[in-house]
């Protein structure tokens, strides 16, 4: 083949991708087959990223929020040149500055001050200007450097020394994590659900561990957000009653947070507050139960007389029965005249000891829910059951059951914290199978049967 035949054909060739490559109907593998050269002169090489297009001018904007996004006004920016500030602006309304006139020069450094003096911190590395690349945001979080720090007692820790964790109240705060385990503790300051989410260029996950005198091994938040701590979206949400808080954080509740770090980085920690709470059973204030009429002291008229001695109840007995007289307000054995049923109050059963003393570590108040198991209310017998504590008869301990006693020991019993009278969590041990379920409730009751 000779020399022009050659060339004719190589045109004929380069004529067709040409057509091929305008009509966009060029196969890729024929593409990524062409020099780059011939590439640029069709027009098919690979899109560069467009460089930021400078004016020898920096027209800056910089813009000024907390970790949340929201505008930081009134907050001092300062403009650098190497070391010489250059100029100053106080952030307007939206967090933002901008300059009176464009700077001349390649680039510019910016920091940002609090006017009251607080410490702050945020990322340096991205407060640079540059021409072409003007407009900047600078997200300003609370340093750690002077925040209180608390002692954690590690449960897996080999030797027993406590670790420093810093105290974290709200907003957001920008962290240095090491590699592995980062300890901190949150105090609240107020009700409501904070949610509480760690980030950084490194692989980061967050958790609930419990309390400082007490730092557990394992997350304790749940994947339920019915639960009062639970994880959201890789946060980790607490819901912070009422009696969580303290007066100025003074006495708060305690909670330490764990960021775990696959690798030495900045971090950031953020806070975040919804004051919308729906109430708890627990944060419903009680209902005190006080009678008008206060108990009379009390004495058991037949004990002086010789042989005298009390019969309990028994409380397995298929035949016996209770009944109220509505004439003297008291409950009787077998029959309105019959014997009055005695409350051991003060003196012990054969199943507990005295009421008087379990008063004395476990205060006679509870939830009462109704057989459907809702919420009912919640009743305080305390002071009530203390009066007559007061009234029993000295010696025997004992004074008469009214029906004040009687709502009293149902609610207390009954109570899942208690207990009393169900099951095998019952109070009656190898009675349990025998009790009569009517009787149950008379389980400390006794009368002089004569």
């Amino acid at each position: 083949m000779n020399i022009k035949r050659v060339i004719a054909l190589l045109l004929l060739i380069l004529t067709l991708v040409v057509a091929l490559a305008s009509c966009d109907m060029l196969p890729d593998e024929i593409k990524d087959m062409l020099p780059d050269e011939i590439k640029d002169m069709l027009g098919i090489g690979e899109e560069k990223p467009e460089e930021p297009v400078g004016d020898g001018k920096i027209d800056y904007k910089v813009t000024v929020v907390d970790p949340f996004g929201a505008p930081m006004p009134q907050m001092v920016v300062s403009i650098y040149n190497g070391d010489e500030e250059i100029e100053m602006r106080l952030t307007n309304k939206d967090g933002v500055v901008t300059p009176k006139e464009p700077l001349t020069g390649e680039s510019f450094t910016v920091k940002v001050n609090s006017p009251k003096g607080e410490k702050l911190a945020y990322d340096e590395a991205k407060c640079v200007l540059k021409d072409g690349e003007e407009e900047i945001t600078i997200v300003i979080y609370q340093s750690t450097e002077d925040l209180y720090v608390d002692d954690l007692y590690l449960n897996n820790s080999p030797s027993g020394e406590p670790v420093e964790a810093p105290v974290l109240t709200g907003g957001g705060y920008m962290v240095d994590l090491i590699e592995g385990e980062n300890y901190f503790v949150f105090t609240p300051t107020k009700r409501g659900v904070y949610t509480i989410a760690a980030s950084s260029s490194a692989s980061v996950s967050i958790g609930y561990y419990g309390s400082p005198h007490f730092v557990q091994s394992q997350n304790l938040a749940s994947d339920d957000d019915a639960d009062e701590v639970y994880m959201s979206d890789g946060a980790v949400c607490f819901k912070v009653r009422g009696f969580n808080v303290g007066g100025d954080g003074v006495g708060s509740s305690r909670y330490v947070i764990m960021v775990e770090s696959d690798a030495a980085a900045k971090g950031f920690i953020t806070l975040g507050y919804d004051e919308e709470l729906s109430m708890s059973i627990q944060e419903l204030p009680w209902n005190e139960y006080n009678p008008s009429i206060a108990p009379e002291s009390y004495v058991v008229p037949e004990k002086e007389q010789e042989g005298f001695a009390l019969t309990d109840v028994d409380i397995t007995s298929k035949t016996l029965t209770i009944v109220y007289n509505s004439e003297d307000n008291l409950y009787h054995v077998g029959s309105l005249d019959g014997p009055v049923v005695l409350l051991r109050i003060a003196s012990a059963s054969k199943y507990l000891p005295s009421l008087e003393s379990i008063m004395e570590t476990d205060p006679f108040a509870v939830y009462v829910y109704d057989d459907n198991g809702e919420f009912v209310d919640k009743i305080i017998y305390q002071n009530m059951m203390e009066k007559y504590c007061a009234a029993a008869d000295p010696d025997l301990g004992v004074i008469p059951l009214d029906v004040h006693l009687l709502k009293a020991i149902t609610d207390y019993g009954n109570a899942p914290n208690h207990a009393w009278f169900g099951g095998a969590s019952g109070i009656f041990g190898d009675d349990t199978a025998l009790v009569n379920p009517a009787l149950a409730v008379y389980f400390a009751c006794c009368y002089y049967a004569g």
